[in-house]
C-alpha cells in the first residue's frame, strides 16, 4: 500500500477512536505506526507524536516528555503539546520545567483557563509561591467561577498568601452553588486561620518545602496513585509543613526529607483505602520501613488524619 494511503486511513482510523469511548492500547499501536510512517515536520508526524503522548503521560511520563518535545520540535505553537509535556514533568517532579512548559502553552493559547489553573495550582502547592500564583489563578477563575476545582484552587491560593479575607465569601458564594466534601473541608480549613502557611520565610531550616515536594513526586511516580491522589499528596505535603516550615525532627539532611515523603505518600495510603503496604511505599523513596512508620504516625497525630478524610481522600474513592 501507498505510503500516503496508509498514512490518511491510519489518521482517519485513529481520529475516529478518539472520538468515541475507546481503549488506549487499541489505539498505540497505530500511532506508533503513523508516527513511523510520516515525516516528523508533517502534520500526520506532530499529530501522532502529540497524541502518544498525551495516551501516555499518566502510566509513562518520561516516555510522554520524549513523544511531546518530538511534536515541539516541529511546532513550538502547539499549545496541546506545552501541555502535555507540563503535565509530564509535573508528575515527574520537574516542577520548575512544568511551570516553564505552561508558560509557553500559554503564551500560544493565553485564554485557555485550564492553563492558567495549572500554572497556578504548581506555583501555590508546588513550589510554595502563592503570590505568584494569584494572576494565573484569579484568571482562570474569572473564566470559569462555576467550576469547584477551579474555585478550590484559588481560594487556597489566597489563604496561603495571607488573603482569608478575600477567599472566604469565595469559597461560601461555592458552597452555596454546589455544596461538596471537598469544598466544606477548605472552609473549615480557614475557620482554622489556614494553617500551615508559612509565615516566617527568613527563619526556615534547610528543609524547604521545594525539597519535599520534588522528592515526593518523583516517589509517587513509582506508586499507583492516580493524578488527583497525587495532587492530593501534595497538598497534605504542604499542610504537614507547620508555620516557618519546620517538622519535628532536628536534623536538616535529604534523607530526613525523603522519610518525611514517604510518610505523605502512606497517608494517601491509608486515607484512601489504597491496598499498599508500608514497604512498598517505602521502597522507592529508599527508606527505612522503621522510619516511614515512626513520621506516618507523627504525622497522622498532628493532621488528625482519619480513614476517608474528606480533606485529602480522592472523592470518588
Amino acid at each position: 500500500m501507498d505510503a500516503g494511503i496508509e498514512r490518511l486511513r491510519l489518521r482517519r482510523e485513529i481520529e475516529g477512536s478518539l472520538r468515541r469511548a475507546f481503549d488506549p492500547d487499541d489505539v498505540l499501536p497505530r500511532l506508533a505506526r503513523l508516527a513511523r510512517l510520516a515525516p516528523a515536520a508533517s502534520d500526520d508526524g506532530v499529530f501522532a507524536h502529540r497524541q502518544l503522548a498525551e495516551l501516555l503521560a499518566e502510566r509513562h511520563p518520561w516516555r510522554a516528555a520524549v513523544y511531546a518535545r518530538r511534536a515541539l520540535a516541529h511546532r513550538t505553537s502547539d499549545d496541546r503539546a506545552w501541555a502535555v509535556l507540563a503535565f509530564c514533568h509535573t508528575l515527574l517532579g520537574n516542577f520548575r520545567s512544568a511551570v516553564a512548559a505552561y508558560r509557553s502553552a500559554l503564551a500560544c493559547a493565553p485564554t485557555n483557563p485550564w492553563y492558567a489553573h495549572n500554572l497556578g495550582h504548581l506555583l501555590d502547592v508546588a513550589l510554595g509561591r502563592p503570590e505568584q500564583a494569584l494572576p494565573w489563578l484569579r484568571a482562570a477563575h474569572a473564566a470559569m467561577n462555576d467550576n469547584s476545582e477551579i474555585i478550590a484552587s484559588y481560594v487556597h491560593a489566597l489563604a496561603r498568601a495571607g488573603q482569608i479575607a478575600t477567599a472566604r465569601p469565595i469559597l461560601a458564594r461555592a458552597i452555596m452553588r454546589f455544596p461538596s466534601r471537598e469544598l466544606e473541608a477548605l472552609m473549615r480549613w480557614l475557620d482554622q486561620g489556614a494553617p500551615s502557611r508559612l509565615r516566617d520565610r527568613g527563619d526556615r531550616d534547610s528543609r524547604d518545602p521545594r525539597d519535599l515536594t520534588e522528592l515526593l513526586m518523583r516517589g509517587l511516580v513509582h506508586l499507583p496513585f492516580d493524578p488527583t491522589q497525587r495532587e492530593r499528596a501534595l497538598l497534605l505535603a504542604r499542610d504537614a509543613l507547620p508555620s516557618g516550615g519546620r517538622f519535628s525532627m532536628n536534623r536538616a539532611c535529604q534523607q530526613d526529607v525523603a522519610v518525611l515523603a514517604s510518610a505523605v505518600a502512606y497517608a494517601i495510603v491509608y486515607v484512601d483505602h489504597v491496598p499498599l503496604s508500608q514497604a512498598e511505599v517505602a521502597a522507592p523513596f529508599r527508606v527505612a520501613v522503621r522510619h516511614l512508620r515512626e513520621h506516618f504516625a507523627e504525622l497522622r497525630a498532628r493532621l488528625d488524619l482519619v480513614r476517608g478524610d474528606t480533606r485529602y481522600a480522592t472523592p470518588w474513592r
